[in-house]
């Protein structure tokens, strides 16, 4: 005969047992998987020109090649004299593999006072319902001046 002690006791053990597996699941996948969603091997990143006016637009390469067909998140910043942050952006689902790859056009704040700059970004990868990798990159450094050369 069961009775409500029993009953708790068999679901106690049922809700333990499935917290358990969760907790082992979860460390597989925060502390065993270590994919890296996507490796850079032109770090840090060739810039198109070594000058820019302040308002002039910046093309970066990117030879990479992903392990990971999914959608990534990046974050950056300017960095020199200034730090101006820009907006995030979130990419569509790219497929895995190898390329060469110009960056879309990144603007030059037009209040950039003249120094030496780079951007550094963090690209945010979801690898799965329980893992986020970040990988960082950032740029060659350039210069801002006030005329051009």
């Amino acid at each position: 005969m069961w009775t409500l002690g029993r009953w708790l006791l068999v679901w106690a053990i049922t809700v333990s047992l499935v917290l358990a597996g969760l907790l082992v699941a979860g460390g597989y996948f925060y502390l065993l998987d270590d994919r890296h969603p996507v490796v850079f091997n032109n770090l840090p990143l060739h810039v198109d020109k070594t000058s820019y006016l302040p308002g002039e637009k910046l093309i970066f390469t990117l030879d990479r090649c992903r392990n990971f067909e999914g959608k990534a998140t990046l974050y950056s910043a300017l960095r020199g004299p200034i730090v101006h942050f820009y907006p995030p952006i979130g990419s569509g689902v790219a497929p895995k593999g190898c390329s060469i790859v110009n960056s879309p056009p990144w603007v030059i704040p037009s209040t950039a006072p003249p120094g030496t700059y780079y951007i550094d970004a963090v690209s945010e990868f979801r690898v799965s319902h329980f893992v986020t990798r970040q990988v960082k990159w950032r740029t060659q450094t350039f210069s801002v001046v006030d005329k051009a050369p």
